[in-house]
């Protein structure tokens, strides 16, 4: 794990910085099946495998993720605007790439446990 850890805190900072920057205009979503792959690689790793660099590894993958929160639309009173937000992108991809093989459904089911809040919130129809 030595060359990962120090590649996926520079992937977070420039992922950071470049949200930061251009904030609801940023939607480029290219890092995101390779973030999902490696979360799932983390979830198969061997138990004899150092736990401190895994949850290295499971926190800056799941910062990574949530930069693109930061991406909102500042007018997200439109339905509209929120759909085309980066973070409901991101959200949709990995929606996609857990349903894409029978091996991703747990990293993915997982992985939103991970990104979205507990409890979640939802509204009842009467």
């Amino acid at each position: 794990y030595g060359a990962i850890i120090p590649a996926l805190i520079i992937l977070k900072v420039m992922l950071q910085k470049l949200i930061l920057g251009r904030m609801a205009k940023f939607l480029d979503i290219t890092p995101i099946k390779a973030l999902f792959s490696v979360y799932t690689v983390t979830l198969c790793a061997a138990p004899s495998t150092e736990l401190s660099d895994l949850d290295t590894i499971r926190s800056n993958l799941i910062d990574s993720f949530m930069a693109y929160t930061w991406s909102l639309p500042e007018s997200s009173d439109t339905e509209d605007a929120l759909n085309k937000s980066a973070w409901i992108i991101v959200l949709r991809e990995i929606l996609r790439l857990t349903k894409q093989s029978p091996y991703t459904l747990t990293s993915g089911i997982c992985l939103l446990t991970e990104l979205l809040p507990i409890p979640l919130p939802h509204t009842v129809r009467q």
